[in-house]
């Protein structure tokens, strides 16, 4: 059996309701708006994790390289529809295959200018079940020929590019397990008057073969000209004379 309430106590709830249902729906608002600052901090944080999900797109192998020798530079560029490399500057001539002894090379034409890498292309990657937009992806590999100028041979060869920017070449002959794998160091780009001054370098500078001194006719002309300007000596017959002179003035 429920007691009646008094009507003081009915009352007085009845007053409190309309402001407990008002503190509530005021405070609402207030962790609303802190919820709504929060989204730009959530939306940026968003944006990161995507951009670092994206892969970056692989090095392209255009560019100027460091033998693994050391013996020369090399500028790996476009040549037709493919890539080659060119020797643009020698600095040694040490043996690959002879640790510490100098390269007889069995190709006896000059390093300068000398094509290594040729007729290098892009090796498609193949479209994966999981990923069928791979096919057309920017290519990571390339496939060419390799020329050896100690040996005088060429060797098939791959093509790619490490993720420090340097070149790594895997030459082999049959099949690509069995080969050697060489590193070229990548170089920094060089203005192409500083490129020139360098020695053995492509172009081949001429500063030096211009002439230090002036041609013989000009040197004959000066020196011509300098006795022309000297004074000749006077005879021995006047310097008598004038010696007898003085004596006899002298004399008086």
């Amino acid at each position: 059996m429920s007691m009646p309430l008094s009507p003081s106590f009915s009352s007085s709830f009845l007053r409190a309701a309309p402001r407990r249902a008002a503190h509530r729906i005021a405070r609402r608002p207030a962790g609303a708006s802190r919820w709504c600052r929060g989204l730009p901090a959530l939306a940026l944080l968003a944006a990161c994790c995507a951009a670092q999900a994206q892969p970056a797109e692989p090095a392209r192998p255009q560019g100027r390289y460091l033998t693994a020798s050391g013996n020369l530079e090399v500028e790996v560029a476009a040549c037709g529809t493919a890539l080659c490399g060119t020797v643009t500057r020698v600095l040694a001539n040490r043996s690959m295959h002879r640790p510490g002894q100098e390269m007889k090379p069995a190709d006896t034409r000059p390093a300068l200018g000398m094509q290594l890498l040729s007729g290098f292309r892009p090796v498609q990657p193949l479209a994966s079940e999981a990923d069928p937009s791979s096919a057309g992806a920017q290519p990571t590999q390339w496939a060419g020929l390799i020329h050896d100028r100690e040996t005088g041979r060429q060797y098939d060869a791959l093509m790619s590019v490490d993720a420090s920017g340097d070149l790594v070449l895997h030459g082999y002959v049959g099949l690509p397990m069995f080969g050697r794998t060489q590193v070229w160091h990548r170089l920094a780009a060089q203005p192409a008057s500083v490129a020139a001054s360098l020695p053995g370098s492509l172009p081949a500078s001429s500063p030096a073969l211009l002439p230090s001194s002036p041609p013989s006719s000009s040197r004959s002309s000066s020196s011509s000209s300098s006795r022309a300007q000297a004074p000749s000596p006077m005879p021995a017959a006047l310097l008598a004379g004038s010696a007898a002179a003085g004596s006899t003035q002298e004399q008086q």
